[in-house]
């Protein structure tokens, strides 16, 4: 959907398409109208340190029909400006954390493969940041998957699953994530210890 979500009591943010663009938008509830608040739509925000994370909703869209947005058109091919991407909403400026080429030759893949980033989250501080980065044939194919948590400025990345499909996903606080995971062909729920490498 449009991932609105409270900016405060007053006012709430969602993704929008305007003129070409993915952008988000501002809703106040005192004025009753809405604004072009950031000049792009963002997957996950934290108010509290005023960063916001993003990948190509386009990609998602082709790859995970009902988890991106179709207003825009893509070339499946060409992957090299995509990645993931965050927003200082202070200083206003964006940076790519991570290229899409960088995790795709991290993964064992086929070469017909298209790889795309799903699930952002950051982590209740503030100070971590997890996603997903997926590849398939097509968006008929089962996925294969690496669930990646960096510090938000991109350093100290490590991949917490690389071997089973996971989802369904929650941060009960800045170490311990907690996911849907299939394991011995059945479904459980797991923690993922960041501070010691381990997952039980």
């Amino acid at each position: 959907g449009c991932r609105s979500r409270w900016e405060n009591n007053d006012s709430f943010i969602y993704n929008d398409f305007v003129n070409g663009q993915y952008i988000t938008k501002r809703y106040c509830l005192i004025s009753q109208k809405s604004e072009i608040a950031y000049r792009h739509a963002f997957y996950d925000v934290h108010f509290a340190t005023k960063k916001a994370f993003w990948t190509n909703f386009d990609r998602l869209q082709a790859n995970r029909p009902g988890y991106g947005y179709s207003c825009g058109k893509i070339d499946l091919d060409d992957i090299d400006s995509d990645g993931l991407f965050a927003e200082d909403l202070i200083e206003n400026t964006e940076t790519r954390l991570i290229s899409l080429p960088q995790l795709k030759s991290k993964a064992n893949a086929k070469p017909e493969d298209n790889h795309y980033i799903n699930h952002i989250s950051i982590s209740p501080s503030g100070s971590r940041v997890m996603y997903f980065h997926l590849w398939a044939k097509d968006n008929l194919d089962m996925w294969k998957m690496k669930v990646y948590v960096s510090d938000v400025d991109g350093n100290n990345r490590q991949a917490i699953e690389d071997t089973n499909i996971v989802s369904h996903y929650a941060w009960l606080n800045d170490d311990i994530l907690l996911l849907t995971r299939v394991y011995n062909d059945r479904c459980d729920y797991c923690f993922y210890h960041l501070k010691y490498n381990k997952k039980d």
